[in-house]
């Protein structure tokens, strides 16, 4: 089966709009693939399918228009890895997005310090860069859009290995290593799409925000981005566990009807009055089933007790 993508037009089916597929050559989707999971270059392209740069570049042409390839020559972002808020027609429940990555170098060449010698900053594939004399930071704009946070994650991991190496080729360094530790993750923060919660507090203009105990920073806050009413968890070592276990709250009452405080308030009434009725009971049972000729021990009495290890 051939790769696909979307196309402006469409038809209806069920008062909805269903785009039309445009299939891709056998060509297209060879330099498709040796531009962005091999990571090829043009040139290096041409030379492993044996032809001209100047034929690979009408291919390339040819997907630019088609809409698969960015003006970068880098994959538009399909399988999630999209600012677009529909997958598919689906809107999906988790929003990944405002990635932060500090990058140390573990190796650079000549070419790198000429790159520095322009600017300390540059845009990349829609990323900022900033570069320094040992390391980069790289701030992604992109959102990636799942499921659950896990699958975010996922898509947001696969974008970054094809950028990291990418950057790698342009500015001379290498910073992808097996077992490396030099890549930390700075930030992520995610977002369910659509959330109730949200959409009541956006309506009525009312902000909510919450803040960890431990290091007082703001893990969850009510949010309306590009009027998505979304749910957030924005801490950066937590973000990611605190979206799962919101998403798990907001679903559980969700499918469960969550008494209201007043009905809270009478159903604990209610029990405090039977453990009433039940500690009673059980005083008055006691009283006749102890025998005549024995007496309750006063409060002032002390119980001697045998010693069963003697």
């Amino acid at each position: 089966m051939g790769t696909t993508r979307t196309t402006s037009k469409g038809c209806k089916s069920g008062g909805r709009r269903v785009p039309k597929q445009t299939p891709l050559s056998s060509a297209e989707e060879e330099v498709l693939h040796l531009l962005t999971q091999e990571f090829l270059t043009p040139k290096q392209v041409s030379i492993r399918r044996n032809c001209s740069q100047q034929a690979v570049s009408k291919i390339i042409s040819r997907l630019k228009k088609k809409g698969i390839l960015s003006p970068h020559e880098t994959l538009v972002v399909k399988n999630g890895w999209t600012s677009q808020p529909f997958i598919s027609g689906v809107q999906p429940a988790v929003r990944l997005h405002g990635v932060e990555l500090n990058v140390k170098f573990l190796f650079k060449d000549e070419r790198y310090k000429r790159v520095v010698a322009k600017g300390n900053l540059l845009s990349f594939d829609g990323c900022t860069v900033r570069l320094y004399r040992d390391s980069m930071e790289v701030y992604v704009s992109e959102s990636f859009y799942g499921d659950d946070a896990s699958r975010a994650t996922a898509l947001c991991i696969q974008y970054l290995q094809r950028l990291l190496v990418r950057l790698e080729n342009e500015l001379g360094v290498i910073v992808v290593k097996f077992r490396s530790q030099n890549i930390r993750w700075v930030k992520g923060e995610y977002a369910e799409v659509g959330n109730e919660l949200a959409k009541q507090y956006n309506v009525e203009g009312d902000r909510l925000r919450v803040y960890a105990r431990e290091d007082g920073r703001l893990w969850f806050e009510i949010d309306n981005s590009f009027n998505f009413h979304e749910a957030e968890t924005k801490h950066p070592q937590t973000g990611k566990h605190d979206m799962d276990a919101v998403r798990d709250h907001f679903n559980d009452i969700r499918d469960h009807r969550v008494p209201l405080p007043s009905e809270l308030y009478r159903m604990l009434s209610e029990v405090v009055q039977h453990e009433k009725e039940i500690s009673a009971g059980l005083s008055s049972l006691i009283s006749l089933l102890r025998p005549a000729d024995v007496s309750p021990p006063s409060h002032d009495e002390k119980i001697v007790r045998p010693d069963y290890f003697g």
